[in-house]
């Protein structure tokens, strides 16, 4: 995660004379904003393509990130399930606005989720949802 800081301390062990030292504080600051993901937990790995039996649920999270691929955190983005029928989010939408939402596959058929944040988006493609067997 960006926004770390943190010290160097030099020491020369082989010249017992030479007295070591420490630098200030030094701050590393994330870039701008470049990319949006759809992540399994915040900053981590992107959703990609998965099957899902009907009834099954996943959290899902909305992670920005700079050119660097830096994580700068989660962000409050659009999400819109298509085709509408496939599934909802924990609000019984289709559609939300949140940096964490609760997928719920509910029907049969293929389909993707979409996520808007200002002009970055990310889509999830090809997630297709099975008949729960039992």
């Amino acid at each position: 995660m960006s926004g770390r800081s943190g010290t160097i301390t030099v020491r020369v062990p082989s010249q017992p004379g030479v007295t070591g030292d420490a630098t200030g504080t030094i701050s590393v600051a994330g870039g701008s904003p470049t990319s949006l993901r759809i992540t399994l937990t915040p900053g981590g790995d992107e959703l990609g393509s998965r099957s899902f039996q009907a009834g099954e649920t996943l959290t899902l999270y909305a992670s920005q990130f700079d050119a660097s691929n830096n994580y700068l955190g989660v962000v409050n983005g659009d999400w819109a399930i298509s085709p509408s029928t496939l599934g909802f989010f924990e609000n019984g939408n289709n559609t939300i606005t949140d940096d964490t939402v609760l997928f719920r596959a509910n029907k049969i058929g293929s389909g993707t989720i979409r996520l808007t944040f200002g002009s970055l988006e990310d889509f999830f493609g090809s997630m297709t949802v099975n008949f729960r067997t039992s």
